[in-house]
């Protein structure tokens, strides 16, 4: 046997073993942090439930114009679709400046490295068009579902969430960031 080997093995049994004892010693702390996470991010969750029951209920009863959100929405969502074709047509006029090569991994020179800057950032900025333009249709999509169905939607809101629908989380799921030890 190699001493190296030997020398590794045992450095790597006492990491181990003080990894081991430390997670002991501080699993009460991490389970009460993680605790107070889960109730924090079930907390924001409720939250951001209750604020699109608003939305969806203003719009089913009238008090907000669906029409005008429909636009705003579609307005986002062209914003996108513009962005990431015109980064694309400007990425395609980038790169046919660039020397092409059947070679596995191209060599390029210096004068080259400001062009491969340009397709790296519209390529970049191309993805992010498509990123929102991928969101604003979600987001379309989640309001036409939920206003076809208002029904379903309401109950399974109330199920989940109890019957009054507020924009505040409930007192007694509120987490006191100071309780942590």
């Amino acid at each position: 046997m190699d001493w190296k080997l030997v020398i590794g093995i045992g450095i790597g049994a006492v990491l181990s073993f003080a990894a081991s004892v430390a997670a002991n010693l501080y699993s009460q702390r991490i389970n009460t942090f993680l605790d107070s996470r889960r109730l924090s991010s079930q907390s924001k969750r409720k939250t951001k439930a209750a604020k699109f029951h608003k939305l969806i209920t203003d719009f089913q009863t009238g008090k907000r114009d669906r029409y005008l959100f429909a636009v705003r929405v579609a307005m986002g969502a062209v914003i996108g679709i513009v962005m990431s074709l015109t980064s694309l047509t400007g990425l395609a006029v980038v790169a046919s400046g660039l020397p092409f090569s059947f070679d596995l991994i191209p060599s390029y020179g210096r004068e080259d490295y400001g062009r491969l800057f340009w397709c790296g950032s519209l390529t970049f900025f191309s993805l992010m068009g498509m990123n929102l333009f991928r969101h604003y249709l979600w987001h379309f999509g989640m309001v036409e579902r939920a206003l076809e169905n208002y029904a379903e939607f309401d109950q399974v809101f109330k199920d989940r969430w109890g019957s009054e629908p507020d924009a505040q989380p409930s007192e007694e799921k509120a987490v006191n960031s100071n309780n942590h030890p």
